[in-house]
């Protein structure tokens, strides 16, 4: 089990002067099939926001039909763009700029006079590709209530073959006739420069797509701050959007019944009811009732990734690659063997068993099944301590135990109950309520804000500072019922964070957007766990030079070392010797490298500070990195020539451009 420090929430940032675009398709989609793809719109367009355009592709990458450029107003409502966005498309994008007459910009909906001089603006257009024999689109707005869209603002997109406008523009299909659904994707331009964002057709989860407003001021967006912005993003199917909430419910149960039977447990460890031995801050505990609730949680979440496949490959639906603390599970799993490639290259692998390509929902529901646990376990170490107190304690105490243990099952019920619950709704078309970038951070009807006034509360009631001290292990040691409150919320919360990371993919932290969220170490300049000293990977280094050892000092024993490099840099790594008494031959191995192809060396470069029994001298290894990424430094002994074979200290040092580099330790003493 891995134990981790007293965890933090970053709370949901006001966030004014977005629009948010999100392409949806899932089970409360009403039947929605991969030929219709939705637009979730929702906020308000900044100040002198970019022109947007927008266009839908077939899945051999054809398009079907585009936008004209549909500028958004200074500060336009979400509902309004919506109602114009529907209003312009053209059969042939090559000419789309050209024809002034089909692309004249649209007035503002508040804007009468102007709106007068155009047709009424429809709620469903149609478009047909070159035409009547060609494949036709249909283009459609919904939004309820017709005020708020509170419940659903979106666009839809639907297309098939071999059918025409005036079929298709009906109020209902011609019973007789029978078009061929086309599986689609749609695009944006993010711009106004015509370069469409994701740049090829996307089935499952795709990247974020910012249209940045021209005009200043910074505010905060979903990971720190930016200029007001656009977002668009993929998300996935109809069969994938039961998926999501299917895993999601799982999750949801597993963190529910999870919390709270650790609770139980420590509740009766400390009233002397089970075994001194039983360790409640972890799997498996020792109690056969607590792990065989944890066993049924995790066939839960298994079963749920499992009922997955009918949608496609893992990779497809968002689940590319297991996150720490659970990396070591691999989801690219080929059937013919391999792993990795070609399933990073290809979304719908292993739709067919044996076909040789990637993706194991088998090992996706592994993954899912250890970052729930890894969650609730991490969150009772903190909250409960580590090591437990010794039982029997008294009534007092006990009931004390007890309140705090119910503060946080019930927080971390509402609050991951109520990500859920949001998801789904966004996924079916509503848009995130008020106040909120991502359904994590969300609570919209304050549900989450009254059961965290009810977990203080409860900690209050029960405990005060003789109790807690007689625990002596509650959130540190802390004896203030006050903190002790904190540490619950900031726990429960980040079980929180855990859970959606790993449901719903497009929340993962995004390392290199400086802001440390969930697994991540530190972010760019979010570094306050190691100032100076994070790595671009999002994991703590450590400023050289750094001290080390090998141990035992031997030729088939190594540490290794990484550290970021930027293109253009002059790096400097050099190893040597601290005292005579653990002196030996130290170099370079034959495993030092860069991700940027740059290879380096280092045997006997440099004299020693202090000289190894037969005198040889130390690495030294100079070189221009050629490229940004990130570089591998084995630290070894060459020759066995050891002052004491059981040890050979050492000092790493690793400048960039004559300043000291950050480096991490990731191998120590590892056989070779």
């Amino acid at each position: 089990m891995q134990v981790c420090s007293f965890v933090g929430r970053r709370g949901a940032l006001a966030v004014v002067a977005i629009l948010v675009i999100a392409v949806l398709a899932s089970d409360a989609s009403a039947g929605l099939k991969p030929h219709c793809r939705r637009l979730l719109i929702s906020g308000t367009a900044g100040a002198t926001p970019n022109q947007a355009s927008f266009q839908i592709l077939d899945k051999n990458n054809n398009t079907l039909a585009q936008s004209c450029a549909v500028q958004p107003w200074n500060n336009e409502d979400a509902i309004d763009y919506i109602k114009r966005l529907v209003y312009r498309w053209v059969p042939d994008p090559a000419n789309a700029d050209a024809d002034n007459d089909s692309c004249t910009p649209i007035p503002p909906i508040n804007d009468p006079a102007a709106l007068a001089l155009l047709e009424p603006l429809p709620s469903k257009g149609c478009v047909t590709l070159a035409g009547p024999d060609q494949p036709s689109c249909t283009i459609k707005y919904k939004i309820a209530p017709k005020d708020s869209g509170s419940k659903k603002q979106y666009i839809e997109f639907c297309c098939y073959e071999d059918n025409d406008e005036d079929k298709l523009c009906k109020s209902k299909l011609d019973p007789d006739a029978t078009p061929t659904p086309i599986p689609i994707t749609v695009q944006v331009d993010t711009n106004g420069d015509l370069i469409y964002c994701p740049p090829s057709p996307c089935d499952g989860t795709c990247p974020e797509c910012p249209i940045v407003d021209i005009s200043p001021p910074l505010t905060f967006g979903m990971r720190g701050p930016v200029e007001p912005l656009l977002g668009t993003k993929h998300l996935p199917s109809s069969e994938g959007g039961g998926c999501r909430a299917g895993i999601g419910a799982a999750l949801g149960t597993y963190a529910r019944m999870g919390s709270s039977v650790l609770s139980r447990c420590h509740a009766d460890r400390l009233a002397g009811k089970v075994d001194v031995s039983v360790d409640c801050n972890s799997i498996p505990s020792g109690d056969p009732k607590t792990d065989d609730v944890f066993a049924s949680l995790s066939t839960i979440v298994q079963e749920a990734a499992a009922e997955c496949a009918i949608g496609g490959s893992p990779s497809a639906t968002g689940y590319a690659a297991c996150p720490p603390p659970c990396d070591s599970i691999n989801l690219a799993i080929c059937s013919a063997g391999t792993v990795g490639l070609p399933c990073a290259a290809d979304a719908e692998c292993d739709v067919v068993p044996g076909d040789g390509r990637c993706g194991d929902w088998s090992a996706t529901g592994n993954c899912l099944a250890c970052l729930a646990e890894e969650a609730i376990l991490s969150s009772a170490a903190t909250v409960y301590g580590d090591p437990l107190p010794p039982p029997p304690a008294p009534g007092d105490v006990t009931k004390c135990q007890e309140g705090v243990g119910r503060a946080l099952s019930d927080l971390t019920r509402a609050r991951v109950g109520e990500t859920i619950s949001c998801q789904k709704k966004v996924d079916g078309g509503a848009a995130l309520p008020a106040g909120a970038l991502v359904c994590k951070d969300s609570d919209g009807k304050q549900k989450v804000a009254g059961a965290e006034g009810r977990a203080r509360g409860l900690i209050l009631q029960y405990c005060d500072g003789t109790q807690l001290a007689a625990i002596g292990s509650t959130c540190g040691g802390a004896i203030d019922p006050v903190l002790v409150g904190d540490c619950v919320v900031q726990n429960a919360f980040a079980v929180n964070d855990a859970l959606a990371y790993a449901a719903f993919p497009e929340t993962t932290p995004v390392c290199g957007d400086g802001v440390k969220e969930g697994s991540e170490a530190c972010d760019g300049g979010d570094d306050a766990s190691c100032p100076g000293a994070c790595l671009s990977s999002c994991e703590c280094g450590v400023l050289s030079p750094v001290a080390g050892n090998l141990a035992p000092c031997d030729t088939g024993v190594l540490d290794r070392y990484v550290f970021d490099v930027t293109n253009g840099q002059t790096i400097l790594v050099r190893a040597d010797t601290v005292d005579l008494p653990t002196a030996a031959d130290l170099c370079f191995g034959a495993g030092s490298d860069c991700t940027t192809g740059d290879t380096f060396t280092g045997d006997e470069e440099v004299p020693c500070s202090f000289p190894s029994p037969t005198g040889f001298d130390c690495p030294l290894a100079t070189f221009t990195a050629t490229g940004d990424g990130e570089c591998t430094v084995e630290v070894t002994d060459c020759v066995s020539d050891c002052a004491n074979p059981a040890v050979a200290n050492y000092t790493l040092t690793v400048q960039r451009d004559l300043d000291h580099a950050p480096v991490r330790l990731v191998s120590d003493n590892e056989p070779q």
